[in-house]
């Protein structure tokens, strides 16, 4: 599974699959927030994105009530082998989630003074919807 299918992996992502026929592509996105939580011995990971839509391309109620852009919210769960070097929120990042053998995901996320792995062994869509973004915002 490459990049174009990170819906897949998902459970819950039955909204993302009945709103759009494609995925939106999450490579050449900045990561808008990214969580990471150790407590209790077992690592989470959230990381979040935001997409501008053209009103063209927005399904009709978003268009009806205006909403130009919406967040996706992933939550990784079991996390091991979690690395950091460096979150630089740049919009070149090149954001990759596949399958292993064993089943677990693998996600990667890298560009320009931003590495971020790890391997999950859940991963859901945690948060989906869209919203009126200012103009200011993109």
């Amino acid at each position: 599974m490459g990049d174009a299918d990170w819906r897949l992996a998902f459970d819950g992502s039955e909204e993302l699959r009945n709103t759009f026929a494609s995925p939106p592509d999450l490579s050449g996105r900045a990561l808008s927030c990214l969580h990471v939580d150790d407590r209790d011995g077992s690592a989470v990971v959230a990381m979040g994105f935001d997409f501008s839509i053209p009103p063209e391309e927005a399904p009709r109620e978003w268009a009806e009530q205006q909403f130009n852009a919406f967040e996706i919210s992933l939550e990784f769960t079991r996390v091991r082998d979690l690395r950091i070097d460096g979150w630089a929120r740049e919009l070149d990042c090149h954001v990759t989630l596949s399958r292993n053998p064993q089943g677990s995901v693998d996600v990667r996320v890298s560009g320009v003074g931003e590495n971020i792995s790890f391997t999950a062994e859940q991963a859901r869509v945690s948060r989906f919807r869209a919203y009126r973004a200012s103009s200011a915002e993109y």
